[in-house]
């Protein structure tokens, strides 16, 4: 069994994937102490991009929502879940593969050491939703043209 405050194995984000269009890998790669999570800089990818994006003078620009392209026109790895699921999504309802192709996301891994542990985190998660959608939700355009949508 596990205990409360029992040390657990820590992550840190990985890399650059290529799932549809392109995307940060949700697999994060295990940290072997818990010191190293305090030697790492939160600000390294985010400094590794920019040096690589000035070398082939490419820009970054943080949204939320695909700005130009439609859901037919967005590049879609040739994997067969995203042919499985681009048949599913529309029966789902209207915006299934908006969500799915032209949306990015945040997500979020946390450890629990027990049941009551992951409830508490699980309700506190579900509070900050709100405030996180204020935050990020950078779409201010869709389809090429202003979306009327603006985050603060």
């Amino acid at each position: 069994p596990r205990w409360r405050g029992e040390r657990r194995s820590l992550r840190t984000f990985a890399v650059a994937s290529l799932r549809p269009p392109l995307a940060f890998n949700p697999r994060p790669r295990r940290l072997s102490t818990s010191t190293d999570a305090f030697e790492l800089h939160p600000d390294v990818a985010s400094y590794q991009v920019k040096t690589v994006a000035k070398e082939i003078d490419v820009s970054f620009l943080g949204l939320g929502f695909q700005p130009k392209w439609s859901v037919a026109d967005t590049p879609v790895m040739p994997k067969g879940r995203y042919k499985i699921m681009k048949a599913y999504m529309p029966k789902r309802g209207k915006r299934g593969l908006d969500m799915m192709f032209r949306t990015c996301t945040i997500q979020v891994n946390l450890d629990f050491a027990d049941e009551e542990d992951m409830v508490r985190k699980f309700r506190t998660s579900l509070a900050l939703q709100p405030v996180a959608t204020a935050l990020f939700a950078n779409s201010p355009f869709v389809d090429g043209k202003p979306s009327g949508m603006k985050s603060l």
